[in-house]
Order: structure tokens, then sequence, then C-alpha cells
């Protein structure tokens, strides 16, 4: 984010434009339909969930580019990456995702989700991006204590 701010920080003007960059990809990459909408389009080839989540997303982007700035149109970059790497992932793993972990993945992004719009609302600051591990903390706490 800082160095892409760097880069573009002429046109941006708010000052903030890692703060946007790091909100945006945070926010359109934790939620429940990012990571069972690539799940669904790796291992069922269904595209519709991202499809619905690409609208959602766009017109989401469009408010929070005109509160925080350009930083958030550079989220996309991000997001391809990110989804992308799920749906090739899901596509090689398929046979060991199980329902109990994608509940419990989507349960720790709408958490983070949350955390952002306490951010967002000046409630209270949270470094959301420190918890970003806890989606990988989420799979394992399944597989150690099993699909019950």
């Amino acid at each position: 984010g800082d160095f892409l701010g760097s880069r573009f920080k002429a046109k941006d003007g708010t000052g903030n434009f890692a703060y946007a960059f790091l909100n945006a990809s945070v926010l359109f990459c934790v939620g429940a339909m990012t990571v069972l909408g690539s799940v669904d389009a790796g291992v069922k080839g269904d595209f519709n969930l991202l499809y619905t989540k690409s609208i959602l997303d766009g017109f989401m982007s469009i408010a929070l580019c005109a509160a925080m700035g350009i930083g958030v149109i550079f989220s996309a970059i991000t997001i391809l990456i990110y989804q992308g790497a799920l749906v090739l992932v899901a596509q090689s793993i398929q046979q060991f995702l199980t329902e109990t972990m994608l509940n419990e993945i989507s349960a720790a992004g709408g958490l983070i989700v949350v955390m952002i719009s306490l951010g967002l609302l000046n409630v209270r600051k949270i470094k959301t991006a420190n918890y970003l591990p806890a989606l990988i903390y989420a799979v394992v706490a399944v597989l150690i204590m099993g699909n019950q």
C-alpha cells in the first residue's frame, strides 16, 4: 500500500492511500462470499456467487473511493490475486475441504469485517491486517478438533 501510494500520491490528494488500499482489500477479500464463491468456482465450476459478489463489491467500492480516495481502486489487484489463488487451491484440494471448515473461515472473516466497520465509523482503530492469520487458524482448529 505504501509503495503504490508513493507512486500515485500526486493523484490521490487525501494522503491515506495505504489506509484505503488495505481496508478495501481486506473488506473485499475476507467475506463469506469470497471464500465460498471461490470454493464453488474451484470445486464445482459455479461462478454465480463470485459474479454476485463482484456486483456488490463494485457498488461498495464507489462509496469507499468517495470516502477514502483512490487507494480503493488498487484493491482490485489484491482481489484478483487472492480470489484467483483461492479458486486454484480449491481445485487442487477439493477432496479435503469440508462444510465445517468453510463455516469457520466465514465466521473469522465476518469478525474481521466487523473490525473494519468499527474503524470506518471511528469507533475504534483496529489493525485488521494483524487478524488475517485467523483465517488459517480456523482451518487448523477444525483439523485439530475434527469435523464434529
